[in-house]
């Protein structure tokens, strides 16, 4: 298990030192490792929305995976339509993506949030601007259309994922309904 690659990577990406796209590699365990941390991450900062219980823990790990995945495919087809040679990006978004798991911190300590909230900005702009050193872009044309569309896909896959869940009754689309009154009565 090659995590210690993941947090050498991470102390990189940070410090805005990219290599190219192929060098970040790791193993199925590093695989799993953070799938499981991300679907922790976002199944703890879901339950508000989306209830308890096992289902919601599946539904955040699903997501989870299948956003990165789709990171990972709409970044490297979009870079190359315009222009970027076609780059395996599969581990530099696992390890960009692998950043959102520091999270799981708010469920302890809400007094993080304005650390937290800089950590987000801070790892999307590193992620962003791999993107655009790793691709060799000329523009931020390609990228600002590759999130858009990434954005779109994630969406749809989202809402998919929540009426398939919902089918099942592994999730309950009535915690989600009065999750969202609740904030709809807050709004001054």
């Amino acid at each position: 298990m090659n995590l210690w690659d993941l947090v050498r990577d991470w102390a990189q990406l940070l410090r805005l030192q990219f290599r190219p796209a192929h060098t970040y590699r790791y193993g199925l365990g590093v695989f799993l490792f953070v799938s499981l941390g991300i679907g922790v991450t976002s199944a703890a900062n879901s339950l508000p929305i989306l209830g308890n219980g096992a289902g919601v823990f599946w539904f955040a790990a699903v997501v989870a995976i299948g956003r990165w995945l789709l990171l990972t495919r709409v970044m490297t087809n979009t870079l190359h339509r315009f222009g970027s040679e076609k780059i395996p990006f599969l581990g530099y978004t696992l390890a960009t993506e692998s950043m959102m798991i520091p999270n799981i911190l708010l469920l302890y300590f809400k007094e993080l949030s304005p650390i937290l909230a800089l950590w987000n900005i801070w790892t999307v702009y590193v992620q962003a601007l791999g993107f655009y050193r790793i691709g060799q872009l000329t523009s931020l044309k390609p990228l600002i259309i590759g999130y858009l569309l990434y954005f779109l896909a994630s969406l749809v896959f989202i809402i998919t994922m929540l009426i398939l869940f919902s089918a099942a009754n592994w999730v309950d689309p009535n915690n989600i309904q009065a999750a969202i009154d609740e904030a709809m009565r807050q709004k001054p």
